[in-house]
C-alpha cells in the first residue's frame, strides 16, 4: 500500500504492445508493484516513487470538475472517488489499449467518463475546476518541458487549476 492508501487493482494482461504486469517490489518489501509497460518499456506504476509525482494532486483541496489527461493505472480515482465535493471527472485516454487493460478494473463510480482521444487535440465541451495532466511518455514527440507548456496553452481557457506530473529525476 502506498503512502495515499492507493494502490492499482489492476489484473495482469497484455492488448496490442501494452502490458500490465505485477512485480515484487524494488526495495525487497512484500509490496507487488503494478506496472503499466508500452513495448516493455514502463511508462507508470504504483510505486511509491510514482505516487510522489502526483503529491500535488493528491493535497489539492479539489471541487467541481475535474479533467485527468492520461487514464494510467488509474490509481488516482480512488482519490478523486473520496472527495464528495467532485461532481465529474472526465479522463481522456489516448490509447484503447489502455482502456481495454485498466478501465474495467479502475475505482470509479457515476462521477467518471472516459474519453479514447488525444488530450494534445480533444476540444473539451465542459469547464474544468482542475486539470490534472498524466498523459506524456517518453514517446512523446515533445520533450516534457515543451509538452508542460504545450498543453498550459491549450487548456488555459478550459481549466481554471492546471496540474501536471512531472518526473522526480528531472525535478
Amino acid at each position: 500500500m502506498t503512502r495515499y492508501g492507493l494502490n492499482a487493482i489492476i489484473p495482469e494482461g497484455k492488448a496490442g504492445h501494452f502490458e500490465v504486469k505485477h512485480q515484487p517490489a524494488e526495495d525487497g518489501s512484500n509490496y507487488t508493484e503494478t506496472c503499466l509497460l508500452y513495448r516493455d518499456q514502463m511508462i507508470m506504476s504504483d510505486r511509491p516513487v510514482e505516487v510522489e509525482t502526483h503529491e500535488q494532486l493528491f493535497t489539492t483541496q479539489m471541487s467541481g470538475t475535474v479533467l485527468v489527461c492520461g487514464l494510467g493505472l488509474g490509481f488516482v480515482h480512488k482519490h478523486l472517488m473520496n472527495n464528495d465535493k467532485i461532481n465529474k471527472v472526465v479522463v481522456v485516454e489516448l490509447f484503447p489499449e489502455v482502456k481495454e487493460l485498466v478501465w474495467p478494473y479502475c475505482n470509479k463510480d457515476s462521477r467518471f467518463e472516459l474519453e479514447i482521444a488525444d488530450a494534445e487535440k480533444w476540444e473539451p465541451t465542459d469547464h474544468f475546476n482542475y486539470g490534472w495532466f498524466d498523459s506524456w511518455i517518453p514517446h512523446n514527440s515533445k520533450d516534457h518541458s515543451e509538452w508542460v507548456s504545450y498543453m498550459s496553452n491549450k487548456y488555459a481557457d478550459d481549466c481554471e487549476w492546471m496540474m501536471f506530473w512531472y518526473d522526480k529525476e528531472d525535478a
